[in-house]
C-alpha cells in the first residue's frame, strides 16, 4: 500500500480521452483549491483528445499551467510509471462509460480513485478504497481529495483496499469467478482447470 502524501506534495493523475464530459476540466479547476492545503500539488493529465487546447487554457487562466503536466497520448508503460508516481486518481466522468481499464490499473497502483457514480463505477469503488461523488463541482472534487489526503491511516487503509480490489478482477479470478457459475449451471462438482474433456 502507498503511503499519504507529505509535505505538502500531492501527485494528482487523470488518465482518458480528453473529450467532453470526462471531467478533467473540474480536476484543473479543482487544483487552485486543493493548492490550499497542499501547495506542492501537480496534475498529470494522459491523453489525446480534441479538448487538449482548451484544457492548457484553462490552466493558464488559473494560473496554475506550471503545476498541470499534459502528456497527451503514451505508451501503456508510460501511464504506469506515472499512475505508480502518482497518489491519487481523480476522474469526475459524467460520460456514459464502458468498463474503464485504467480504474483498475489505477486500484492496482495502490491509488484511491475519486469518480462519480457513472456504468460500472460504483461496483469497483467503494468508501473503502475511494470516494464516489455525487456532487461534481470542483469544490466538492477539492474536497475529497484534501480529506482523503490528509488522513494518513485512512489513505493507506484505501491504498490496501484498492489493491485488494484491483486483484478481484484478475484473469485468474474471472477464471474461477465463470468455473463457480458453469459448476452451479452444469451441476458438477469438478471443473478444474487440469480437466480433460
Amino acid at each position: 500500500p502507498r503511503e499519504a502524501p507529505r509535505d505538502g506534495e500531492l501527485r494528482i493523475i487523470i488518465v482518458c480521452r480528453q473529450e467532453e464530459r470526462k471531467g478533467t476540466d473540474k480536476v484543473i479547476a479543482s487544483i487552485p483549491l486543493i493548492l490550499k492545503s497542499f501547495p506542492k500539488t501537480t496534475l498529470d493529465i494522459v491523453g489525446g483528445g480534441s479538448l487538449l487546447d482548451g484544457l492548457k487554457e484553462q490552466a493558464r487562466c488559473l494560473g496554475v499551467e506550471e503545476r498541470v503536466r499534459f502528456h497527451g497520448q503514451i505508451g501503456q508503460a508510460r501511464v504506469g510509471d506515472l499512475l505508480r508516481a502518482s497518489h491519487i486518481f481523480c476522474y469526475p466522468t459524467s460520460a456514459s462509460e464502458g468498463f474503464p481499464k485504467v480504474v483498475l490499473e489505477a486500484l492496482s497502483a495502490g491509488l484511491p480513485v475519486i469518480t462519480t457514480r457513472v456504468s460500472v463505477l460504483p461496483h469497483l469503488i467503494d468508501s473503502d478504497c475511494g470516494v464516489l461523488l455525487d456532487d461534481t463541482s470542483p469544490s466538492a472534487l477539492a474536497a475529497a481529495v484534501i480529506d482523503v489526503c490528509r488522513q494518513s491511516e485512512k489513505y493507506y487503509s484505501m491504498s490496501a483496499r484498492a489493491i485488494r480490489t484491483a486483484q478481484e478482477y484478475t484473469l485468474e479470478s474471472w477464471c474461477d469467478n465463470i468455473g463457480n457459475v458453469l459448476r452451479e449451471a452444469w451441476k458438477v462438482t469438478d471443473l478444474s482447470r487440469n480437466s480433460s474433456f
